[in-house]
């Protein structure tokens, strides 16, 4: 039988990033866009998801400046401009791919607008 011992470490200096939460994504790249005035968004979720819902709101006239992104994968922190709940119609019906979330929101969103969106996603919808 082989013996194997393990030096304990006693201290470890390291530096993370925490992915942001989708959920939260969703809803911030929402209530910026709805927003009066500029919010900056920081721990973005560039999830395919989020991302789509950060296009709808750039497709309802929501201004994006993208601050940092995360390489290969998408913006995590932006400054995004609101309309203040004045949100422009769209030119084309808006993807949500496969996110039920996004839907179920926009939907929400866009439902006392005074113009008609066309929402669309994958099979999986």
């Amino acid at each position: 039988m082989s013996e194997f011992r393990v030096k304990s470490i006693t201290k470890l200096h390291a530096e993370f990033r925490v992915p942001g939460d989708k959920s939260m994504s969703h809803r911030a790249a929402m209530l910026a866009g709805l927003s009066n005035g500029t919010c900056k968004v920081t721990n973005f979720l560039p999830s395919e998801d989020c991302l789509n819902t950060l296009k709808a709101m750039q497709a309802l006239g929501a201004r994006v400046e993208v601050l940092e992104e995360l390489d290969g994968y998408g913006p995590i922190s932006m400054k995004i401009e609101g309309r203040s709940m004045k949100l422009d119609a769209p030119t084309a019906p808006i993807d949500c791919g496969n996110s039920g979330t996004g839907m179920r929101l926009l939907a929400g969103l866009l439902a006392p607008q005074p113009f008609t969106t066309e929402l669309f996603g994958d099979a999986s919808l």
